[in-house]
This record gives structure tokens, C-alpha cells and sequence, in this order.
């Protein structure tokens, strides 16, 4: 038996159970008000699981996939049978259409999987509904003990809550259902991620603008991913969309940034690597990053980078609707449009700063610089950073571009009022350079220094003997991970009497992984920085998409924090 066939089996079952439980907890909160919010919350982890069959199952999409995915999401589907699975004598015992269901699961288990594994006709899963429960209505139970024994007797949908007071709620006591809620929402949600990845990179419709505005209507919101969608939305037809054009007479500057030249032209320097830094906009505190135009030496078209920055507003514009259950891209800043300021020949773009959050935010490079003691973030903020952050960069990749400024000066933290650092909402910028992937630059990028260079992919220094394409970025992300990790800045482990040429920077940040890093995150997370600064998540054979190396740095770099963020 294949794992696809088993997992619709195991499937079947545990939504079967969901939706007696389901019931159940709605007639319990008419009882007891303080269980409506766990009753909502499990009402909607069913309807992802109803979304997942009708994307995964039903579509037939499961028999598309590797075998690796099909075991993890039956190890998933398992868990979650176990978690519900207490429930499901009592589903057996007074719900019809959970035992009358299974007779069809178990008929389609014997005669509707193929040696293949595949589903035939006679053999097709059915969607699974409780609508009602008509059963025959009891006679007096006997009493046994001074208690009524209801054996094997049906009950009608109404007398589910007679019937649990004479179990005394054993199940369906306020405790256990918390417990339930839980658990079986992080595997739920283990499960819409599992899949999110091969839909996206495998699924048509991530290539059709068309389908992707259907799948935007009905599933997207279901599964937290409206704002990636809308975002390949436009990456595949930017024309969709007008940017948002600010007035530069609005925009006020809190001081002026470092000259590119590395000469100050003001008192303030900018918040990260390139010119990002605090101003306002219409009296709104604003975070802004601007774009210089091109120099008299280089003959870049003018329009093309005035182009690029429109497609930037408009991708970095895109927000998810305030009631979504998603960490959809969450990790960079609102963006309200851009402005042209042609006496200094640069555009900006203008970035709303996060609620109740005060408005001059901290880069990383400047935490691990300053921050001492207990202000300093946690090992499981640490954790927390990396993941969520190499999340972002997921997601930036899904929908078809790289970001090219990958470092710790581009990572911002918000000061919670009236308290530190909020390290669980790590944010990336610095989105000067950021393209769509395979698309040769014909723009010239000026040197910063060695902390530039230190992030840069040693194919990637001097004149590049390789296209940007994903595979530096991970490299940019492995220093980051470094410097997370040894919360040391990635320039203070070069030797000044060294000379740094690229092959020898590389060489000194392995070293440093490979001999340190342990110590201070843990084998895993070592092991996942030498993938990146290794580049050792190269595959021989990729789509268009990048798809295998994607599914690649999910699986064995950002996937590893995971666990470590509970620490």
C-alpha cells in the first residue's frame, strides 16, 4: 500500500472525527459560553483540513509528489488520528454517520487502491459531511450504580449534551478541549505547510495569473497565503497593478545619510546598510529607503530604475487582510509608495512602521555591537530570528525574485513602547538591489567596505564569474546565521594582517561555523550554516522556478529552527 493511498484513508477518518467533535463542542459552548473561542478556533482548523483535501486529495495532486512528502504527510495525518483518536468511541457509538462513513472507508481500503496505490472509480473517497444524525431515539437506560448506562444506543443531535452530562464530559471538560484545540491546530498547521511549498512550485496555477485571482477568491485566505499570492499575482502581470506615487514634498528626513563616497553629508546616519533611514511622510513616521539614480559615468537608463522601483512599491505595497491566521510574509515592512526627488537624482520608497511599535528601529549589526546582559535576545529568540527571517526569504523566492542585500544592517528590531527590543518580529529591508530572479543587472554596485563584501558570494566579488541568483542569497544568509549565532559581527573574525581576498573570507567564516558555532546554537544549527556558506544545497537538475533548491533550504536550513524556537 503507498503512503498517498493510506494517508486518504487516515484522512477521511480524522475529518470524520473532527466533525463529530466539532458538533459536539458547539452544543457544549450553549452550555458553558467560555468554550465558544476554542469551538471557533477548532471550526476553523476543520475547514483547512476540508481546503487541504480539496487541493491535495481530491485534485489528485498527492500522486504527483515525491515519496519523501507523502511519508511526512502521513506521519502528520498520524498524529493527528492520535490526538482525536479518544473521540472517536464515542463517535462510534452515538453518531450513525461516522460508523456508516467508515463501512465506505473501509470498503474503498479493500478494493480501491490498486497495487499502484492510485484510486479507481469504485474506489473514489468520499467527502465526508455531518450534517445530521437521524437515529432512532432512546428508551430508559438501564441504571446500573446509581448511574445510567447508555450502551449502544444512537442519539439524535439534540441530546448530545443529555447524553455527555451522564458521561460527565470526560472528554469535553474545558481542560481537555484546550488541550485538543492545541495540539490538533499545530499539526493542522504543520500539514498546510507541508504542502504549501510542492502547490507553489508544482501547482499551475502559481504560473497563471488567472487561476492564482480564482485561487485568491476561494482558498488563499483559508490557508494564510493570500499576500504571497497577490504578490505572484503581480509578479506575473505587474501591469495589473498602478504603483503609488507619493508626493516628495511630503517626505521630511530625520537627518541626512553618509555620502556614498563613505564622507558625511549630515548628522544622522542611515538605519541599515545602503540609505534606509527614519523620516516622515504627511506627518506619519515612515521608514525610508532611498535608490540613487545612476551616475554620470554609468549609462544606465533612467527609466528602467525608475521602473524597478515601481515594481518594488507595488510588491512591497501588498498587506494580508487584518483577520487572517498567517505568518504570510509578515517579516517586511508596509510599503506606501515611492517618490522621485530628480534634484538629487534618487528615488525613495516610504515603509509604514509597525503598530504600537516606537518609530527608530535597531539593525542587528548594531545589537550585536551594543546590547549587553539580558537585553541581549534569548536562545530561543535567536531561533526565532533565524526562522523567521529565512521564512521571508522563502516566500521572497516563491514569488519569483531575489533579494541581493541579504546582511545583519538590513534586519531592523521595533522597540515595544515602554519596553526592549521585540525580537520575535525580526524585519528585513534594504530592498535596493532586490530583482526578479534571472534577471541580469546592468547597474553598477558600489563597493560599502569589507562588511559588504563579507556577505557577498566569493563568485559574486569582483567581477562575477556567476548570474545573482538564489543560491547567494542563502550564502548572504548563512553570515547572517553566524553572526546570530556567535553574536559577534562577521568582520571581527577576519585577521587585519590577513589580506581578503574572497577565497580566504569564505574559508575563515567556515572555519568559524564549523569550530564555534556548535557551542553556542547546537549541532543542527551549525550544520545549517555550513549548508549555506557551503553553497552544499546546489542541486544537479532545477525548474524554471528553482523549485528543488527551495524545497532544499526549507528542509534543511529554516525547518531546523523550528524546535530551536521553543527554547
Amino acid at each position: 500500500m503507498e503512503a498517498a493511498g493510506l494517508s486518504i484513508a487516515v484522512f477521511n477518518e480524522v475529518f470524520l472525527i473532527g466533525k463529530f467533535i466539532r458538533q459536539v463542542m458547539i452544543d457544549a459552548k450553549n452550555r458553558d459560553g467560555s468554550l465558544e473561542r476554542l469551538a471557533l478556533e477548532f471550526e476553523h482548523q476543520q475547514v483547512m483540513l476540508s481546503t487541504f483535501d480539496k487541493l491535495f486529495l481530491k485534485s489528485g495532486f498527492i500522486y504527483e509528489i515525491g515519496g519523501d512528502l507523502n511519508d511526512q504527510i502521513r506521519r502528520i495525518l498520524e498524529q493527528l488520528k492520535r490526538i482525536v483518536g479518544e473521540y472517536s468511541r464515542l463517535a462510534a457509538r452515538y453518531d450513525k454517520d461516522y460508523t456508516k462513513t467508515l463501512k465506505v472507508i473501509d470498503k474503498w481500503w479493500e478494493s480501491g487502491i490498486r497495487s499502484s496505490g492510485k484510486r479507481n472509480e469504485a474506489g473514489e473517497p468520499k467527502t465526508i459531511r455531518l450534517e445530521s444524525v437521524k437515529t432512532t431515539e432512546p428508551t430508559n437506560p438501564a441504571v446500573h450504580g446509581g448511574k445510567r448506562s447508555w450502551g449502544r444506543w444512537h442519539f439524535s443531535r439534540a441530546q448530545f449534551s443529555q447524553m455527555l452530562t451522564s458521561l460527565e464530559w470526560a472528554l469535553f471538560n474545558k481542560e481537555k478541549l484546550e488541550s485538543l484545540v492545541r495540539d490538533h491546530g499545530d499539526w493542522v498547521s504543520r500539514l498546510i505547510e507541508a504542502i504549501k511549498l510542492p502547490l507553489y512550485a508544482q501547482g499551475a496555477f502559481w504560473r497563471d495569473s488567472e487561476k492564482l485571482g480564482d485561487f485568491l477568491q476561494t482558498d488563499a485566505k483559508t490557508l494564510g497565503v493570500s499576500k504571497i499570492a497577490t504578490v505572484r499575482k503581480f509578479v506575473l502581470d505587474l501591469s495589473q497593478v498602478r504603483a503609488v506615487e507619493l508626493d516628495a514634498k511630503l517626505i521630511a528626513t530625520v537627518g541626512v545619510p553618509h555620502g556614498l563616497n563613505g564622507s558625511p553629508t549630515g548628522t544622522a546616519s542611515p538605519v541599515g546598510e545602503g540609505d534606509l533611514r527614519n523620516g516622515k511622510y504627511d506627518n506619519q513616521d515612515v521608514l525610508i529607503e532611498y535608490k540613487h539614480g545612476p551616475r554620470p559615468q554609468h549609462a544606465t537608463n533612467s527609466e528602467i530604475a525608475k521602473g524597478r522601483i515601481q515594481d518594488l512599491s507595488k510588491l512591497l505595497g501588498v498587506e494580508c487582510s487584518s483577520d487572517e491566521p498567517t505568518e504570510s510574509n509578515n517579516f517586511t515592512l508596509h510599503c506606501l509608495g515611492f517618490f522621485h526627488e530628480p534634484g538629487e537624482s534618487r528615488y525613495g520608497l516610504a515603509f509604514a512602521l509597525p503598530r504600537d511599535r516606537e518609530p527608530e528601529p535597531m539593525s542587528l549589526y548594531k545589537a550585536i555591537g551594543s546590547l549587553t546582559g539580558r537585553s541581549r535576545p534569548t536562545l530561543g529568540q535567536r531561533f526565532t530570528i533565524a526562522h523567521n527571517i529565512g521564512h521571508t526569504l522563502i516566500e521572497w523566492f516563491l514569488v519569483g525574485w531575489v533579494h541581493k542585500s541579504i546582511n545583519s544592517k538590513n534586519i531592523l528590531f521595533f522597540r515595544q513602547e515602554h519596553q526592549g527590543l521585540d525580537f520575535g518580529s525580526p524585519y528585513l529591508c534594504g530592498f535596493e538591489y532586490a530583482r526578479r530572479g534571472g534577471e541580469v543587472s546592468n547597474e553598477v554596485i558600489e563597493r560599502r567596505g569589507i562588511h559588504w563584501d563579507l556577505y557577498r558570494h566569493p563568485a559574486r566579488q569582483g567581477l562575477p564569474t556567476e548570474a545573482f541568483g538564489k543560491i547567494h542569497d542563502i550564502y548572504a544568509f548563512g553570515v547572517f546565521l553566524l553572526e546570530l549565532g556567535l553574536w559577534q559581527p562577521a568582520s571581527k573574525l577576519l585577521d587585519p594582517a590577513v589580506k581578503t581576498i574572497p577565497s580566504i573570507i569564505q574559508q575563515v567564516l567556515v572555519k568559524n561555523a564549523r569550530d564555534r558555532l556548535g557551542h553556542f546554537m547546537g549541532q543542527k544549527y551549525r550544520d545549517a550554516v555550513l549548508l549555506c556558506l557551503e553553497s552544499a544545497l546546489v542541486v544537479d537538475t532545477d525548474d524554471s522556478m528553482g523549485s528543488r533548491l527551495i524545497a532544499a533550504f526549507k528542509e534543511r536550513v529554516v525547518s531546523i529552527f523550528e524546535e530551536g524556537r521553543k527554547l
